[in-house]
């Protein structure tokens, strides 16, 4: 029997953690510790011994909140996402793939120069011109976001390539890394309408996306060899489909009209003048559920959670100096020093929590030892600490 633990699955899990540091029932802290000798990263274990040692080590812990944690998804070389530059080469959305089990390069970025104000946008590629490679000059510009259709560029000498913007951030995001082994961005679906405009930009990309369209048309080599100006139509969908064949050079196009409604397969496309062997080397593109835009968490394959705190010297024991961690964790709900830990009530018929903790940080000698719930546990390589400065911790947790 074959089974699959779908994408949507772990993206779900990731969603249902996260709802962890928005609760009022519940309370979720960073935690840091182990300021012993230098040592070198290593593979946690898991036993009650190893929970003994995590609490003996532990140096303070600051509560994370709904602010400090954010969807992300990988990006770089080995990844689905990587930037948009001259002469890099993007494969095209296609409904009938995984793209992101191998990773196939049709989602781009681009980064804006002013680190401090500068936005960072995301571009699903569409179409790439039968495998052309993009132009510099051709690179989609930042006003471009204000485009909730498809950007396109097929005038002369341009590269060719069909764009949708789905969404931006600020640059100078904490939950955007760039180093060099550690490479992750944030994504996030809108729900409500947003006061920002930047953000507004990527609210009307979700308003104005139709579900099961079909927004590109590609071809299984190099697109060429129908009439120009030939009428394009589908059969499959609401029959609003509306398109014509459009030249690019020696490549050639569907310049689409009206992507069309309600699109879930589409058994034949029509080009007037062409043979039917012309006409099966076409491919239909079918939307997202909802529409391209809609949803750029899962258009992304996001199913990774970043958690982020930052932590000063106030937040451990001013009376002893902390030179060094070299244990990065997540705790739930421990418990406040002076409480005890569960136990069955007087009566008998019940038991009882000690009280949990709900401030912002705590000191070992403030928490009940060996209480709440360790959830996530990072042994890194020793990290020398300098008093003055504020240690900004990142943890991708992957589902």
């Amino acid at each position: 029997m074959g089974t699959l633990l779908t994408r949507n699955y772990k993206y779900r899990t990731a969603k249902q953690f996260m709802e962890l540091f928005s609760s009022n029932s519940h309370r979720v802290y960073a935690v840091i510790g182990n300021d012993s000798a230098s040592q070198t990263a290593s593979d946690p274990t898991e036993s009650l011994s190893s929970d003994f040692s995590f609490w003996d080590e532990l140096k303070g812990i600051k509560r994370i909140t709904s602010s400090d944690v954010s969807m992300v998804v990988p990006y770089g070389t080995g990844t689905s996402l990587v930037k948009l530059e001259d002469g890099v080469g993007f494969s095209e959305y296609d409904h009938a793939l995984d793209l992101f089990g191998i990773p196939t390069k049709f989602l781009g970025y681009t980064v804006e120069d002013d680190r401090s104000t500068g936005r960072v946008r995301i571009w699903k590629c569409l179409f790439n011109n039968s495998g052309g490679n993009v132009a510099e000059d051709e690179i989609p510009e930042p006003a471009d976001d204000t485009n909730v259709g498809i950007v396109t560029n097929t005038g002369s000498g341009e590269d060719g390539y069909h764009w949708k913007y789905m969404y931006s951030f600020r640059q100078n995001s904490i939950f955007f890394s760039e180093d060099i082994n550690f490479k992750w961005m944030p994504v996030k679906s809108l729900s409500l309408k947003p006061s920002d405009s930047e953000l507004l930009k990527q609210w009307n990309v979700q308003m104005a996306a139709v579900d099961g369209s079909v927004d590109s048309i590609t071809h299984s080599s190099t697109f060429s060899g129908f009439t120009n100006g030939s009428a394009v139509t589908l059969t499959g969908g609401n029959n609003d489909f509306a398109g014509t064949i459009a030249t690019l050079g020696a490549k050639q196009y569907v310049n689409i009209t009206n992507g069309g409604t309600g699109y879930r397969s589409v058994s034949a496309i029509d080009v007037v003048g062409a043979t039917s062997s012309e006409e099966s080397a076409l491919s239909a593109k079918i939307s997202p559920i909802s529409g391209h835009g809609f949803d750029a968490e899962r258009e992304l394959g996001a199913k990774d959670l970043m958690v982020t705190s930052q932590i000063t010297d106030s937040d451990l024991d001013a009376d002893t100096d902390i030179p060094r961690y070299a244990t990065v964790a997540l705790i739930l709900d421990p418990i406040v020093s002076g409480s005890s830990q569960d136990d069955i009530t007087t009566s008998g018929t019940s038991i009882s929590s000690g009280s949990r903790t709900s401030g912002t940080s705590y000191l070992q000698a403030g928490l009940l030892k060996y209480s709440g719930q360790i959830l996530y546990v990072d042994q890194r390589a020793t990290i020398t600490r300098n008093a003055s400065n504020t240690d900004t911790i990142r943890l991708v947790i992957q589902f």
